[in-house]
């Protein structure tokens, strides 16, 4: 029987928390900007101290910033809090039956900017295009880019970052974001269209 080394499983559950964490406080600070670390707390039961220091390695990361103080409720003014989207956060990519589109998007879901070319049934020449694109929207944004998301009109496992089966052009154990990370640096994740498009409708609706 294989021995588990609880130190680093303790280390792993410790990451995982912290990655939950970060990730809560910026949705709430996305969904309800400007919003002010009390009122995270409030809401989310998580500790001031846990707050801050997510909340300055945000600032740190350039992905959330202070804009001010707002109404006070009796004691000091609270510092606000809001997405910093001037510049370009992530890259995403729909490969469809006819036409590949590439865009690059701020934390608010904004499209900045975006190109398009026909797809290729040979899934080198399309994935060279993209990678390309990828590449030439990367180097503009001065490295703020934090990974790539790509949809596929097929049967995909987000797992392995492989496409598994998509019928349009007959690719067969493909491995998508092994190639495009391998040659931009870049994590990166694929999912189905459809799931792809579920996932930006629940989306939109959170933060209407």
């Amino acid at each position: 029987m294989r021995r588990i080394d609880l130190r680093k499983v303790q280390a792993a559950r410790l990451n995982t928390i912290r990655d939950i964490n970060r990730q809560i406080v910026l949705n709430y600070v996305r969904e309800r900007e400007p919003i002010s670390r009390a009122d995270i707390a409030r809401e989310t039961a998580l500790q001031r101290s846990t707050i801050s220091e997510i909340v300055d390695c945000l600032k740190a990361q350039g992905l959330v910033e202070e804009i001010g103080e707002g109404e006070s409720t009796g004691g000091r003014r609270p510092t606000m809090l809001r997405l910093r989207t001037a510049g370009a956060i992530a890259i995403g990519v729909a490969i469809t039956p006819t036409v590949t589109i590439v865009a690059t998007s701020d934390l608010a879901g904004r499209v900045i900017e975006q190109e398009d070319f026909p797809t290729d049934p040979d899934p080198n020449k399309t994935l060279c295009r993209v990678i390309e694109s990828v590449r030439k929207f990367s180097d503009r944004s001065s490295g703020s880019i934090e990974g790539v998301g790509v949809s596929l009109p097929g049967l995909v496992d987000p797992g392995t970052g492989q496409a598994i089966f998509v019928p349009y052009f007959k690719w067969r154990d493909f491995q998508v974001a092994e190639t495009i990370s391998s040659a931009t640096d870049l994590p990166v994740t694929i999912d189905n269209d459809a799931n792809a498009v579920a996932l930006a409708e629940l989306d939109n609706r959170a933060t209407a």
